[in-house]
């Protein structure tokens, strides 16, 4: 089985899980705390996206201080990647369990913090982490063998990545993972996304399509026209003079400047699909044609909306445009 199986299977929440509940000979018993910080490194990091916080982590464990700087040394020697003050700021909150959004979320993984940030927005290693480090021998090699697979796993993986980021073509993505690879200062639930979202700190807005649509939804009629173009329909309530289609356009104004706006396409085939509840990553993409404003019908009349003709920088691959068009690649 691929090890990251154990880190998202719903039935138990790492590998040390599974084993204390299905391997009887198996002796080794971690306080809850412990077990909590192991199961939050293999929910959070298991999948290797990117090395960053594994990199800390392995460093608080060997007695390292600094810890800022050297990560930011460490990704330009290791991984040839320019971490830059929004990179860091995305690590610590991810470090101290700030990166979630939602009450809920923040509760579920209370006490696994690995670090507390000060005001001025630095790290201190947590005292509660240090503490299960000085008395858990056998939590500190458990954890220590869980970074290595992590960022022997992370260093795989980004060989393949584009320039300037830890996304990877081609490669699936939840919302969860782009909010964080995108360098996000929070983690956005889907509902608030709604198909894309503009960050202003990132200056990044991700366009999520889900190309089968339900029978009672809007029809938006996101449609690929060939491998390298794609028809996307804005949200409802919109004109090519609001917000949304300023940053789209890459407008420049005396209030705002998107000019440099990173626009991405995120596509899977359909949300309910239980296999495919990820999206795949097609690159950056720019406009192809002004934007056309529309009228889309509803149950209380009509709304105003735009069509986006883009061009992406990089053609989809002909399988991945197969499998989500079901027609063959054009």
């Amino acid at each position: 089985m691929e090890p990251t199986k154990f880190f998202s299977n719903a039935n138990f929440s790492s590998y040390y899980d599974f084993l204390v509940k299905h391997e009887p000979e198996y002796s080794v018993r971690l306080t809850t705390a412990q077990a909590k910080r192991i199961a939050w490194v293999s929910r959070k990091l298991g999948n290797a996206l990117r090395p960053s916080e594994a990199l800390v982590l392995k460093d608080i464990l060997d007695g390292k201080e600094n810890l800022e700087v050297r990560l930011e040394r460490r990704l330009h020697s290791e991984y040839g990647f320019e971490a830059d003050e929004r990179h860091l700021k995305s690590v610590g909150l991810m470090l101290a369990n700030e990166f979630e959004r939602t009450k809920e979320l923040k509760e579920q993984w209370a006490g696994a913090e690995m670090i507390s940030l000060t005001k001025e927005g630095g790290w201190q290693v947590a005292d509660s982490f240090l503490k299960d480090l000085q008395d858990g021998v056998e939590f500190k090699a458990m954890l220590e063998a869980l970074l290595d697979f992590i960022l022997a796993r992370a260093k795989r993986l980004a060989a393949d990545r584009l320039p300037g980021t830890f996304l990877r073509l081609n490669a699936a993505y939840t919302y969860e993972d782009v909010c964080r690879l995108l360098d996000w200062g929070q983690n956005m639930p889907a509902q608030n996304i709604g198909g894309y979202c503009y960050d202003k700190d990132s200056d990044t807005l991700p366009i999520f399509v889900n190309y089968e649509k339900e029978s009672k939804a809007i029809q938006y009629h996101d449609e690929f026209k060939s491998v390298s173009t794609i028809l996307t329909l804005s949200k409802t309530k919109r004109t090519i003079e609001s917000p949304d289609a300023l940053r789209m356009r890459k407008v420049k104004t005396e209030k705002a400047d998107y000019s440099a706006t990173a626009i991405h396409l995120f596509v899977r085939r359909n949300k309910d699909d239980k296999e495919a509840k990820a999206f795949y990553y097609l690159g950056q993409m720019d406009l192809a044609a002004p934007l056309n404003e529309v009228e889309l019908p509803g149950a209380h009349g009509s709304s105003k909306a735009f069509e986006a003709l883009w061009t992406l920088r990089h053609p989809v691959r002909s399988d991945i445009y197969e499998y989500i068009t079901g027609e063959k690649a054009k």
